[in-house]
């Protein structure tokens, strides 16, 4: 008798357990739903972008570059003699910065800088020309302490690439097209390049001046080095036995943007 009564007793239940659970939910949603529309209304997904300027406190591996004494005797990477130097105290990059907010303290953005050093020299017989490039692309992470506020705090860091390139010449100003198209001038040239990653963690501020217009001021450490044997001869051929050259540095950024 009691196994008879089981089918229909099963039967009554699940349709009851469904109404129950259905109930639940619907009051679940009912309170749930006005804090979700308050929280879209309060928030919309905002970003930024402008120029950017960033000076970079890089020092130039003299070990590495030593060799650059090669192509004149009184090239330097010391202060001994301005004119006959590349400059390693400070790097200027300029270039474009832009970031979105996908939260009210969570952001992403992308920033890109190129920047030079160079030097010439002028000898008895020809002009020696040294230049030293650097840029840099990478993705930015950032975490916003005070989201809503004019000044904004916040914190990210840039992860990327850091394509460098080295070059020296000696150039004869009275050269004339045949001679150098046929190779009979000598000369001393050299190209090489490498690539290193970036890593730069920072502390800045955002500053709101008005609604469609802001600036960043922004500063760190950036962790940058080439690796032993990556320099390429003219961006192929490799040379396996180039020198490690660290980049690393503190650096400053300075951003003018326009906001949507």
């Amino acid at each position: 008798m009691k196994t008879s009564h089981q089918p229909r007793n099963l039967a009554l239940k699940v349709p009851f357990l469904w109404i129950h659970r259905a109930f639940w939910a619907f009051l679940l949603i009912l309170g749930l739903y006005p804090s979700t529309i308050q929280s879209q209304e309060a928030f919309q997904i905002t970003g930024g972008f402008g120029p950017a300027l960033s000076v970079h406190a890089i020092t130039l591996d003299k070990t590495a570059f030593s060799g650059l004494t090669g192509l004149h005797p009184d090239f330097s990477l010391s202060n001994n003699n301005p004119a006959l130097e590349i400059k390693g105290d400070l790097l200027i990059t300029a270039g474009i910065e832009g970031f979105t907010r996908l939260s009210p303290r969570w952001g992403v953005g992308t920033s890109m800088g190129f920047g030079k050093y160079q030097s010439s020299v002028d000898t008895d017989s020809s002009r020696i020309t040294v230049l030293f490039t650097l840029s840099q692309f990478g993705l930015m992470p950032e975490f916003t302490l005070n989201p809503g506020h004019r000044l904004e705090t916040v914190l990210g860091v840039v992860l990327g690439i850091t394509p460098v390139t080295l070059s020296g010449s000696t150039i004869n100003p009275n050269e004339q097209w045949q001679d150098i198209i046929s190779g009979s001038v000598a000369r001393a040239g050299f190209k090489v390049s490498a690539m290193a990653s970036l890593v730069q963690p920072y502390w800045g501020l955002n500053l709101k001046i008005t609604e469609f217009l802001g600036m960043r001021l922004l500063g760190g450490y950036e962790l940058q080095k080439i690796s032993q044997g990556s320099w390429r001869l003219e961006g192929d051929q490799a040379i396996n036995d180039s020198p490690a050259v660290d980049f690393s540095a503190l650096y400053a950024r300075f951003i003018i943007y326009t906001s949507f």
